[in-house]
């Protein structure tokens, strides 16, 4: 250079996740990595993804607030006598029902270990994207009528993308989500240019 110096440009590599139970063609791969390096879903700790577990509404909460950057709360007020102060997933539960993304059921409890039906997640993730999706005329799915609690969140999400992994034209409503499903369905989120609020 003219300067007689060399410049030195450090590039940070950022490395992908491996995880010993996602195979290298399984069809979520790429959303689970994703999901994971960005900090929204947390492997287990003996480095397993598990894909094909269920969600919890606990690790729905979490994958929620992590998403949407909400920093916690300091002191848990416990508010569901099913989650406990020493709860590992307490704080991420509070911010999550503070901020209208999820709610607790009519008995008071919210049931942290409880799996999460799709209709529920695709209802969750709508609230997330503060979407306001107009009532729907068509069914969305054959299984999801006009009428469904959820079909227009549910309208709104298959419009724009974030269902293309459902083969077919049942969304399965009761079928709890999957790990895998959960990290596609916010992979899709981020790809579709949506803002994260």
């Amino acid at each position: 250079t003219s300067l007689g110096k060399e410049e030195t440009v450090q590039a940070r590599v950022l490395r992908l996740p491996v995880f010993p139970d996602v195979p290298a063609d399984y069809w979520a791969k790429d959303a689970s990595e994703q999901m994971t390096t960005g900090g929204v879903i947390e492997p287990f700790p003996d480095g397993k993804f598990a894909p094909e577990k269920a969600l919890t509404r606990a690790e729905l909460a979490a994958m929620l607030i992590r998403a949407e950057g909400v920093e916690l709360p300091r002191v848990y007020q416990p508010p569901f006598p099913d989650v406990p102060i020493t709860y590992w997933g307490a704080r991420y539960i509070a911010a999550a029902v503070q901020q209208g993304l999820l709610v607790g059921y009519e008995d008071g409890t919210f049931g942290p270990r409880a799996t999460v039906p799709r209709e529920e997640a695709v209802s969750a993730i709508s609230r997330f994207e503060r979407l306001k999706a107009e009532r729907v005329a068509e069914s969305p799915f054959q299984d999801v009528t006009s009428r469904h609690w959820a079909a227009n969140s549910i309208a709104d999400a298959k419009e724009r993308g974030l269902l293309n992994y459902i083969q077919g034209d049942v969304l399965d409503t009761k079928k709890p989500i999957t790990r895998a499903e959960a990290a596609e369905l916010m992979a899709a989120h981020h790809i579709s240019g949506l803002p994260v609020v």
